[in-house]
């Protein structure tokens, strides 16, 4: 395709070169360039189409990613929901009988020791708001979790402890 195009352009360059605009003439015979240009017109119409049929199949293996692609995340999204209830249901049952870890040749269970976590239930004050406001203000949980570890009271916040998460190595 770049080779036609230097071709042409090169066609093109030399048929200008070779025009007297006094005269009104090619100094080169006009049944050769009008060869030349014909023959070289049946290369491009075949190059062309032949990029048509290139660009037909991108388009078509294109749609067929993009279709693979929805497959893929839809199952994912199967096997994460899974993964998450089981993980649940292990966790459940490890709290109801009391194991906090199991441990086999092959893989550990340990349930983490449950941390402190912020549990806002009413308005907070200004200074643990996020900044901009945009489109609300949200609780700035860390600082609200730190000033509460050192003692200072945050209104309509409080620390609770949190849940065990359970470690899978």
């Amino acid at each position: 395709m770049f080779d036609l195009t230097g071709e042409w352009l090169g066609l093109l360059a030399a048929l200008s070169d070779n025009f007297d605009p006094e005269t009104g003439e090619y100094s080169h015979d006009p049944d050769e360039l009008e060869e030349a240009f014909a023959a070289l017109g049946e290369d491009v119409e075949a190059k062309l189409a032949g990029c048509a049929h290139v660009l037909k199949r991108l388009k078509a293996d294109s749609a067929m990613v993009a279709e693979e692609e929805k497959r893929l995340a839809a199952r994912r999204k199967r096997l994460d929901a899974s993964r998450q209830r089981l993980e649940e249901r292990v966790r459940e049952l490890m709290l109801l009988t009391d194991t906090p870890r199991v441990k086999t040749p092959t893989i550990s269970l340990t349930l983490a020791k449950a941390s402190m976590r912020v549990e806002v239930v009413g308005p907070v004050p200004a200074q643990y708001l996020t900044t901009p406001v945009m489109p609300e203000p949200k609780p700035m949980l860390a600082e609200i979790k730190k000033a509460i570890r050192a003692g200072v009271a945050v209104p309509g916040a409080s620390l609770v402890e949190g849940r065990r998460s359970l470690r899978i190595s």
